[in-house]
Order: structure tokens, then sequence, then C-alpha cells
């Protein structure tokens, strides 16, 4: 329903939760969020840009839990079991800035909770919502 809407060469980058995987989320307020958005020359807008372009489409960003400078201790402080009463699968760091496709792996890291990968073997094949979907 929105390609009609995302230029020619662009993509919008995203975490769709309709689906349970390892953790299933209560209080999600969307199925989908955006964690980038790519123009034609494959670089990734920056927060600022990315968050106005996910407006515009009517779709929401993943959240921001700090932004700021870099500061290590305020990074490693985010590593909490739970955000807004939901597990916490971890969390994604990333330049504010613009960068290019090349620039990709030192611009972005990612921290997940130990023992992350709990979803069963069969999870493509057992489709299971996740809780907050029957809310939308």
């Amino acid at each position: 329903t929105l390609a009609h809407d995302i230029p020619t060469g662009w993509r919008v980058c995203g975490e769709a939760l309709w689906a349970r995987h390892s953790i299933g989320y209560v209080n999600l307020t969307a199925i989908f969020y955006v964690f980038s958005v790519w123009d034609a020359h494959n670089v990734c807008l920056s927060w600022d840009d990315t968050t106005e372009y996910a407006a515009l489409l009517g779709l929401q960003c993943v959240p921001v839990l700090y932004r700021g400078p870099w500061n290590k201790s305020a990074i490693l402080a985010l590593a909490q079991p739970t955000f807004n009463g939901d597990e916490m699968e971890g969390y994604v760091v990333r330049d504010a800035h613009a960068f290019s496709y090349q620039q990709y792996r030192q611009r972005v890291g990612k921290a997940v909770r130990r023992g992350h990968l709990r979803t069963h073997a069969q999870w493509q094949r057992i489709i299971e919502p996740n809780p907050f979907v029957a809310r939308l």
C-alpha cells in the first residue's frame, strides 16, 4: 500500500513484528518499526530525515533510547531486561548522520540479550501473532 510513495531505488528497512519470533510483545503500537531509509545512491538517511520520511509514510520508527555523543557508559546502561513493560531483545546503535552502505560496519552496532535465540525451529511454519496484535 505504500510502494507508490517510495521513490525508485529507495528502500525502507525495519522490523516486522506481527508474528511472534523469540519474544511475545504485548505493549507495541505498530506491526512494523522503521530503523533506516536508504536512497537510490545506497546512502542511509540521517536519523532526523529517516523519522521525517517514516512519518510522511505513516510509519513509526523504533524507539530512541539514547541520543547524543558516543558515551560507552550510557550505551551499556541501556542493557535492561525490559522496555515499556515488554522483555527487551536488545538494541541497535547507529550514527545519527547519513552514511554510505560501505560505512555500515563502522556506523551501526547491535547488542542482544544473553540467550537471545529462543525461537522454536519451526517458527516459520507455525506462525503465531504477537499478543499486542489483537489490540490493533
